[in-house]
């Protein structure tokens, strides 16, 4: 029972991620669209000190530009992706095996 509900758990994680990543990447697309790729961003002047600090943690980027958005974007994508399969699959025995 364990590790069936760290399923349901990890899936609806999943879901919670897929759906603001999907906010995420409409309106990354509609920016690149409108000022193209290369537009800086502004991620607040002087007084921060750390700019983006999640999105440096979990993905190593330095957003500096539109374009590096869309590279955050795409690595988001592919995490919730193979996070997904690992759900599907469900044979494990033991709920630290995920």
């Amino acid at each position: 029972m364990a590790a069936q509900s760290s399923r349901i758990v990890l899936i609806a994680c999943c879901i919670g991620a897929a759906t603001h990543t999907g906010a995420f990447s409409h309106m990354v697309h509609h920016l690149i669209e409108k000022y193209g790729r290369r537009y800086p961003l502004d991620i607040g002047g002087l007084n921060v000190k750390v700019e983006a600090p999640i999105t440096r943690l979990v993905t190593g980027i330095k957003p500096e530009t539109l374009g590096d958005l869309d590279e955050v974007l795409e690595y988001a994508e592919e995490q919730i992706t193979q996070t997904v399969a690992v759900a599907h699959t469900g044979q494990e025995g033991n709920n630290l095996d995920f």
